[in-house]
């Protein structure tokens, strides 16, 4: 199977039709969630890294 084909299928889907209802959706129901992951997208962006994550292998604080 060649790349094209590949992105070609019938069943894929690798694009959320209306990123803006989602984000929407997403802020309604777990605005606390959004934050963080907002705080840490922020901070990954001036280079700093704090772990703080239940699923983040060695947690920092």
């Amino acid at each position: 199977m060649i790349l094209d084909q590949y992105f070609d299928r019938p069943d894929s889907c690798y694009f959320v039709p209306d990123p803006g209802k989602l984000a929407a959706y997403c802020r309604e129901n777990w605005e606390e969630d959004v934050n963080h992951i907002l705080r840490i997208a922020d901070e990954v962006c001036e280079n700093t890294f704090l772990f703080d994550l239940s699923w983040d292998m060695e947690r920092t604080y």
